[in-house]
Parts: structure tokens; C-alpha cells; sequence
């Protein structure tokens, strides 16, 4: 009777959990995320790139991210592809796309340190 009493109790206080989101909202959400990340990325990005000294440094920069973001691009695809054909692909996709992105804004920041 006790534990039927408790139950009862946590039932009032413990808030039901939200409907399930579709696959859909998922990948939206998830895509959504993505673009916060990339345009933290692109801020310092554009950032660094005004800060460099000369044209050859900035030369060196955006080749540099051009290669980085067709690596990101390719990796994002490769670690989806165990699911391929899935509707969570686009959610695994922009997934990794975010934690690398994420990481790519840590590493460009380590070029000129004193900008942030």
C-alpha cells in the first residue's frame, strides 16, 4: 500500500515526458545546431583572416579551410554511411558536421591566440 502511495506522489511531481519528436524534427534540430556551429566557426574565421598579417598568410588560411571543410564534409558522410538510405542519415550527418565544426573553431583560435 506504501509503494502505491509513493508511486502516486511521484506521479504529481515527476512531469510527463514530452511526445517523442519525429525523424524529421530530429534532423531539423539537429541541422539547426549544425548552422549555429558553423557560423560561430565562420565569425572566427573571418576574424583570423582580417588579423593575419599579409596576403600569403591568408592565402595559407583559406587553403587550409577549404581542405578542412571537404574533409568535414566527407568524414560527416562516411560515419552516416552505416545507416545509409535512413531517415536519420541527415541527423547523423549534421551530428558530426557539429562536433567537427566544434573543433575547427577550437583549432583556428590556436593561431592567433590573443584574439580571444
Amino acid at each position: 500500500m506504501r509503494s502505491l502511495l509513493v508511486l502516486a506522489l511521484l506521479a504529481l511531481v515527476v512531469p510527463v515526458a514530452a511526445p517523442a519528436q519525429t525523424q524529421g524534427e530530429m534532423n531539423q534540430q539537429a541541422y539547426n545546431e549544425f548552422a549555429v556551429a558553423d557560423k560561430k566557426m565562420n565569425t572566427v574565421y573571418n576574424k583570423l583572416m582580417k588579423a593575419l598579417p599579409d596576403d600569403e598568410a591568408r592565402q595559407k588560411l583559406k587553403a587550409s579551410q577549404l581542405a578542412w571543410l571537404k574533409y568535414r564534409d566527407a568524414q560527416a558522410e562516411l560515419e552516416a554511411d552505416n545507416s545509409r538510405g535512413g531517415t536519420i542519415v541527415p541527423t547523423l550527418i549534421s551530428g558530426t558536421k557539429t562536433a567537427l565544426t566544434d573543433a575547427r573553431t577550437e583549432e583556428l583560435k590556436t593561431v592567433d591566440p590573443s584574439l580571444y
